[in-house]
């Protein structure tokens, strides 16, 4: 008898464990849900909240344009200009393959922390980068290029923002022949 009770404590205790165990979610995978449901930024930010100095949370409410609470999301309207693109709402974005330079260049950018010592490195990574391709292949592996974190995906915004202080340079002068190509 002692035995068979033994047993069955055990069993309950194993399945209690268990029960508890799929009930939580990783609130990252909970958060990415959310988004993919199509959920608004005023519903997204409790699971953010609830998700403690990540990085990479912090990148997928950028992504879609949440900022705030009380953000848009935009990222809807933003894909359907260019829906088959590597980069939200680039026409013809397409991963490529970074030379050494405009990595170097890159990195450096990404890791200045103060934004008035950044603009003339941004400036070095538009003009060491020779495409609109390359420069956002570049911004994706080095976010902080532009203050975004790991997981964001480079847009239209990024290159706009860019280009709108540094037009003279090798991508942005490619990203007007993009533009009006598109």
């Amino acid at each position: 008898m002692k035995r068979t009770y033994a047993v069955i404590t055990a069993l309950a205790a194993a399945l209690s464990l268990a029960s508890c165990s799929a009930k939580t979610t990783d609130p990252l995978s909970e958060l990415r849900s959310a988004i993919n449901a199509g959920k608004e930024c005023p519903e997204l930010f409790p699971l953010l909240k609830a998700i403690p100095n990540s990085d990479e949370a912090q990148g997928e409410m950028r992504n879609i344009g949440c900022y705030t609470v009380s953000s848009t999301r935009t990222d809807a309207e933003r894909s359907k200009t260019a829906p088959n693109s590597d980069w939200i709402g680039v026409p013809d974005g397409k991963r490529v393959e970074v030379s050494n330079e405009c990595l170097d260049a890159s990195k450096q950018a990404a890791n200045e922390v103060n934004s008035d010592a950044a603009e003339p490195l941004i400036r070095r990574t538009l003009e060491a980068c020779q495409s609109t391709n390359e420069w956002l292949s570049a911004l994706a592996k080095y976010p902080g290029v532009m203050g975004m974190v790991e997981g964001y995906i480079p847009s239209v915004t990024d290159i706009e923002v860019a280009c709108g202080v540094h037009p003279d340079t090798a991508v942005c002068k490619d990203y007007g022949m993009l533009e009006t190509a598109g």
